[in-house]
């Protein structure tokens, strides 16, 4: 049955059209139940935003759990299929504690997976379709787009431990220079090594700006092989990703911005998080993460994105000066076929209709009309 947009509220036209476009480029809609078993969630904790879930006992026993995230829902429902790449869209309820509110809350996300033998032109879609994503929501838009393996090659010359290398992870994440001068000194780091990282985290701008000042940090004679060449060979990956995008409206959206990181137990390769003006929290967020799917005992690579339409709620709120187009009032013993035909001639003209016998408090409205012997008639009001 075809849809009719124009009746629908601008959040549900983004979302109509976000599936719509997914849709074209062959991405089938992956449905999944709003719960998982909980251990799930426990083994795959450092995953998720938050250690927050919703629990319940089921009817067998079990602890479940109502999802918090829904990446991890399809690498679970999916399966393995050498020489194929599955691609599946969604639009689903997940339930996490809300940024904005810090109370639990239902809330839409949609997004894409790409599953499978992933290979450049995978990457490149999905990257393009983030794009084409944050153009649909707003014309003042960017991609942050960084490459994970570039950071794990720098990390791995330094030889520190699991944990130290986290947090150092984190310090990058945040930009905060201090403290992960302050980790790098008690790890022994030297101070080339330091300064990489520094600049690691000032690094930002366009990819033809960005590529040659990090290759010269790189070469800078802080880093030894071979994690200098699994560096270098990063750079070029991202170069090469980057120049796939012909279509100059599109890349002129993307800035390197290598703060942009996700846990290394679970991602790998390219990772991004995209920006609207007027919010200043990123609205989608995505990446490679093969890592997860190795950790789930799955063959297959993955890179995917989703869009967090809670975040959006402001944008896409729809101001409207009255609460409806028309009250209309009807007497006691007005002819039902009377007001029937009235309010359908009014909808069918593409306007909001409420029939009440008296009008109700606070309501707003922009015509005030009355039906009265089989006539519907304007009734004056004060301005």
């Amino acid at each position: 049955m075809a849809v009719n947009t124009t009746q629908l509220k601008k959040y549900e036209r983004m979302i109509f059209d976000l599936r719509a476009m997914y849709a074209r480029y062959g991405y089938t809609q992956f449905k999944i139940r709003k719960f998982e078993e909980f251990e799930l969630y426990v083994r795959n904790k450092d995953f998720l935003d938050s250690v927050n879930v919703i629990t319940f006992t089921d009817t067998n026993g079990k602890l479940m759990a109502l999802k918090p995230d829904v990446t991890l829902s399809v690498v679970k429902n999916s399966k393995d299929v050498p020489g194929t790449v599955q691609k599946v869209y969604y639009n689903e309820n997940i339930y996490r504690v809300s940024h904005r509110s810090h109370m639990f809350e239902e809330l839409m996300q949609v997004g894409i997976e790409c599953i499978g033998d992933i290979d450049d032109y995978n990457v490149f879609e999905v990257l393009m379709l983030a794009l084409k994503t944050l153009r649909e929501l707003s014309d003042g838009c960017i991609l942050d787009l960084s490459n994970l393996d570039i950071v794990s090659a720098i990390l791995s010359d330094y030889h520190v431990t699991e944990e130290t290398r986290t947090r150092m992870i984190r310090c990058l994440g945040d930009k905060n220079i201090h403290t992960l001068r302050r980790i790098c000194q008690e790890n022994d780091v030297s101070p080339g090594g330091i300064k990489v990282l520094e600049e690691l985290t000032r690094i930002y701008g366009r990819p033809e700006k960005v590529l040659p000042r990090l290759r010269e940090l790189l070469k800078g004679g802080a880093i030894e092989e071979p994690a200098l060449t699994c560096a270098l060979q990063a750079v070029d990956d991202l170069e090469r990703i980057v120049n796939t995008f012909t279509d100059m409206e599109l890349r002129d959206m993307i800035r390197l911005d290598f703060s942009v990181v996700s846990d290394v137990n679970y991602y790998n390769g390219l990772v991004f998080n995209g920006f609207i003006q007027g919010i200043p929290e990123c609205v989608l967020s995505g990446g490679r993460y093969d890592r997860l799917m190795k950790k789930m005992h799955r063959r297959s690579g993955a890179i995917g994105f989703g869009v967090y339409m809670d975040r959006l709620e402001r944008l896409l709120e729809e101001k409207s000066e009255y609460d409806i187009d028309v009250l209309l009032l009807y007497d006691e013993d007005a002819d039902i076929n009377d007001l029937n035909t009235a309010v359908r001639t009014m909808t069918k003209a593409g306007e909001t209709v409420l029939a009440q016998r008296r009008i109700p408090e606070k309501l707003t409205y922009r015509k005030l009309m009355q039906l009265k012997g089989g006539e519907v008639k304007p009734i004056e009001t004060d301005a």
